[in-house]
């Protein structure tokens, strides 16, 4: 919080918020100075097609412009994946494709004014390297939903010998 995260959730017991910081303290390797990086955006379940996906990016839009910021950048795909923003309710609501990497993550940005500049991923990302041996994770306490994944990981490595 003190990088200057929000987490925005309706008032229901289910999935169903908004989590947006500064695209310099994003977790995610992109270059959008000034931007707001959405990190996570999620409504599911009996929440959908009651607009609260609507609110909750209205309301990121409000706050984000209110805090001086260029715009609006989220990872997607070209198609809809797990813990990734669904592409085609982002580009209903206007976001462009910014950059792209292979095999399937799309950068796409709302900019607020013509003239911002475009967000991109970092160099690292069209141009991956690790030098260490085996099963590399980089991994961050940010998003609760996936901490149970990381020993699951790192077990099976293991079991198939393989250096984690």
């Amino acid at each position: 919080m003190e990088d200057g995260l929000v987490f925005k959730k309706g008032d229901v017991r289910g999935k169903c918020f908004i989590e947006y910081i500064p695209a310099e303290k994003a977790w995610n390797p992109v270059e959008a100075p000034g931007y707001m990086y959405i990190d996570c955006f999620w409504v599911s379940g009996q929440y959908k097609g009651q607009g609260n996906s609507n609110l909750h990016l209205e309301e990121c839009i409000k706050d984000s412009k209110e805090k001086g910021k260029k715009g609006l950048v989220v990872l997607s795909s070209p198609k809809k994946m797990p813990y990734l923003s669904d592409p085609k309710y982002l580009e209903y609501k206007g976001f462009r494709e910014a950059d792209s990497a292979n095999p399937f993550f799309r950068l796409l940005y709302l900019p607020f004014d013509e003239t911002a500049p475009v967000p991109k991923f970092k160099e690292q990302v069209h141009n991956p390297r690790i030098s260490e041996k085996g099963f590399v994770l980089y991994y961050t306490w940010q998003c609760p939903f996936t901490a149970k994944y990381v020993p699951l990981m790192e077990e099976k490595a293991k079991e198939r010998g393989i250096p984690f």
